[in-house]
């Protein structure tokens, strides 16, 4: 087990390690690393430039992208506070707290 602090709202859940790695999910969802998680973005970016991709922004996937990769370069306690200004920015109603995680 890690100790790990995880950001939990209504739909979704970040939990942020000690050991650097940042894992999300969504409801009903799996655990997605943010590795994972960044190439499913890529990928949906790349759908969005031919076209396969309508509804959303090219624009919202870059940033949310960029913003991954912010976190991952902070440790664990920053990057779960900037994460959740950013989601009380978007009127999200999460919280953090305090936990251990075992990866699954």
């Amino acid at each position: 087990m890690t100790k790990c602090i995880i950001y939990q709202d209504e739909k979704n859940e970040v939990v942020f390690c000690i050991d650097g790695c940042i894992y999300f999910k969504s409801k009903g969802g799996k655990y997605r690393e943010a590795k994972e998680f960044l190439q499913i973005l890529e990928s949906k970016m790349a759908l969005k430039a031919t076209a396969l991709l309508t509804g959303v922004k090219s624009s919202e996937l870059l940033k949310s992208a960029k913003f991954i990769q912010k976190l991952k370069t902070m440790d664990y306690k920053s990057a779960s506070n900037l994460y959740l200004d950013d989601q009380k920015k978007k009127r999200k109603s999460g919280k953090l707290f305090e936990g251990e995680f075992n990866g699954k």
